[in-house]
């Protein structure tokens, strides 16, 4: 999964929907730090298999009919 920074709001708030769903994100998650441009190519790529995006990232990926939207 890929997000911009360790530790910081996009991971969290992952990490919290994750857990709620039975996964444990330190174990279960190979986490990749990259910028969000990175991400979204790396994602178009297929090198990574999901990003979390807040806006307006998510209507990049949209607009470029780039994956899917989850949540």
């Amino acid at each position: 999964m890929s997000v911009p920074e360790k530790g910081g709001a996009h991971q969290l708030f992952i990490s919290t929907i994750l857990s709620h769903g039975g996964l444990d994100p330190q174990r279960d998650v190979n986490w990749v730090i990259q910028a969000p441009a990175d991400s979204i190519r790396q994602l178009a790529e297929g090198k990574v298999d999901a990003l979390v995006g807040f806006p307006p990232v998510p209507q990049e990926l949209r607009a470029k009919r780039i994956g899917k939207v989850i949540l």
